[in-house]
């Protein structure tokens, strides 16, 4: 039914949707590093906490000028790793309501144990501001 070398390549294209699940699944925990406004020089401390995907569990706290967290944040990862996330409650000032108001982007970072994300949100002025970062996982 199968060639010898069908037989050999079976098992491991069975394997393959599992692996993506695996590397779906890793982005739950916690993610510590930096960010930052492009065209500002203040580098901020950032921390995310992302919870189970679909479920309105994850916290994003960013310490700089002011401190911004966002809670009730909800991400959802696609097959490359890649994710989107919004967040409903926020404490902070103004600029930490429209950070919640942005666009967050999930990407995997160069290892296993780094995620880059940037957000696009609206500035005080109505244009967009976007802020990066890179994290990496904790512990």
């Amino acid at each position: 039914m199968f060639t010898p070398i069908a037989r050999k390549l079976f098992p491991a294209l069975l394997a393959l949707p599992l692996m993506a699940v695996a590397a779906v699944g890793s982005l739950g925990g916690q993610w510590t590093g930096n960010s930052q406004v492009d065209g500002d020089r203040v580098v901020s401390k950032t921390t995310l906490s992302l919870g189970a995907p679909d479920e309105e569990n994850s916290t994003l706290r960013i310490e700089g000028r002011s401190t911004c967290t966002l809670k009730q944040g909800k991400y959802s990862v696609d097959g490359s790793g890649s994710g989107t996330l919004s967040f409903k409650e926020t404490m902070g000032g103004d600029a930490c309501t429209r950070l919640a108001k942005g666009t967050f982007n999930l990407h995997p970072g160069n290892t296993a144990r780094q995620l880059d994300f940037e957000v696009k949100y609206p500035g005080s002025d109505g244009q967009d501001v976007l802020r990066r970062g890179a994290l990496s996982r904790y512990p």
